[in-house]
């Protein structure tokens, strides 16, 4: 099968972590015996290492660098029409370019704003079937949280041609599947497919990780709280950091280091010092998602404090290594860790009841290596990305059949 994808973010060479998962899928269906063309964004690493990645075949438009790379999905409506209309424009002729040249089975466009829109109109243009992943941020609406796509005037137009266009629209999570549906996408066309991650790089080993704790001069008895995410508010980390003091009266040696950039970093800077926890809360800046596994492996347990999450990759990438995670309970991390079982879940936005959840797993070595087995186990079977791509696949087959079925004549 033939398959172009069209994504406004890609990993590509440069190191960034940018629609990571994009790539995850893409290479998976590259294993499994598939042809994979992915067109994104221009990157001067591309033509300088070659336009094949992980066997994918990488098809670049071009793109101006605010609405593209490390930014947002609703940086598209934040920008000079022109900008926005040129690098839209430039997605679509590439995109079908590609359709044309080498006779492409399917389109699976990523994210419903700005690409779904994009790979609708190749659709319309080429009638070739289209597959649309939702993965959050364009279809909810929670503006407290810097969710605003779905909800301004001039979006909901290019939203609705792209519900309309789609044969199938896949969320990430049946909580990304809710807030699609009172975004407007059609139930009838909906299914849910969760994200994966990639088991050859997410796995329990020591490789690097006393030479991590010794660069951040981490003593070998400290307890290490870790917490990988982009420094925003939604991502509670203010509230991971309140935690700490409460934490440090029952495990004087812990220890949280945080990794990602963001806005929220010298608002969260000002509240460690604040509190004093100089010496306590460390943060890391920008990890490659390539680096990550021995800062995964090296700690004793990974928390997601969101305060809204539509899946929820770096909980599965921890579960992969074995970690215990704690996570708050919001969207899909609802439905990725279960319960005191594959890990533990904590009411968002509650200082008391997160400190009191991570002492309970930093005390307790028989509950921190039982939450680490049953992740371990549970992502093996359910989130690798050959599985994921093998369920992605069959959706794939439906739509082509569906299609088939709708030309022959007298079909039902």
């Amino acid at each position: 099968m033939r398959v172009v994808m069209v994504s406004h973010a890609y990993p590509t060479f440069s190191g960034g972590n940018a629609g990571e998962f994009v790539h995850g899928l893409a290479s998976a269906l590259v294993g499994l015996g598939h042809e994979v063309y992915a067109v994104i964004p221009w990157e001067p690493s591309i033509e300088e290492s070659g336009s094949l990645m992980d066997g994918v075949r990488l098809v670049p438009y071009r793109a101006s660098d605010r609405i593209s790379y490390g930014n947002a999905s609703n940086a598209y409506v934040r920008h000079p029409r022109l900008a926005v209309a040129l690098s839209l424009f430039s997605a679509w002729a590439k995109l079908y370019q590609v359709i044309r040249a080498h006779q492409v089975d399917i389109i699976h466009a990523h994210w419903v704003v700005p690409m779904g829109f994009v790979a609708s109109l190749a659709k319309l243009a080429t009638n070739i079937p289209l597959v649309i992943t939702m993965h959050g941020r364009d279809v909810y609406f929670k503006p407290e949280d810097g969710y605003i796509v779905p909800g301004l005037w001039y979006v909901k137009p290019f939203l609705r041609f792209a519900f309309r266009r789609a044969d199938r629209l896949i969320a990430v999570s049946q909580d990304c599947h809710n807030h699609a549906r009172l975004a407007g996408a059609p139930a009838e066309k909906m299914q849910v497919v969760y994200n994966g991650t990639d088991l050859k790089r997410f796995f329990p080993s020591e490789d690097g990780t006393r030479d991590l704790r010794r660069r951040y001069r981490i003593a070998p008895d400290a307890k290490l709280v870790l917490s990988v995410r982009s420094l925003l508010f939604r991502k509670g980390l203010d509230v991971l950091v309140r935690a700490m003091p409460r934490v440090l009266e029952f495990e004087p040696t812990a220890l949280l280091l945080l990794v990602g950039e963001g806005p929220e970093r010298e608002n969260l800077i000002a509240l460690r010092d604040g509190l004093g926890l100089q010496d306590k809360v460390l943060f890391a800046g920008h990890v490659p998602n390539a680096e990550l596994t021995p800062y995964v492996n090296a700690c004793d347990l990974f928390v997601i404090p969101s305060r809204q999450e539509s899946f929820g990759i770096a909980a599965i990438e921890a579960m992969a290594c074995g970690r215990p995670v704690i996570g708050t309970a919001v969207g899909g991390l609802n439905e990725i860790i279960d319960d005191c079982r594959t890990g533990m879940l904590v009411e968002p936005d509650n200082v008391q009841h997160l400190a009191d959840a991570i002492i309970r797993v930093l005390a307790n070595r028989e509950l921190a290596a039982s939450l680490g087995r049953n992740a371990l186990r549970k992502v093996e079977a359910d989130y690798g990305w050959r599985n994921i791509a093998s369920i992605t696949v069959d959706t794939y087959r439906q739509v082509l059949d569906s299609k088939m079925c709708a030309v022959v004549p007298g079909s039902h």
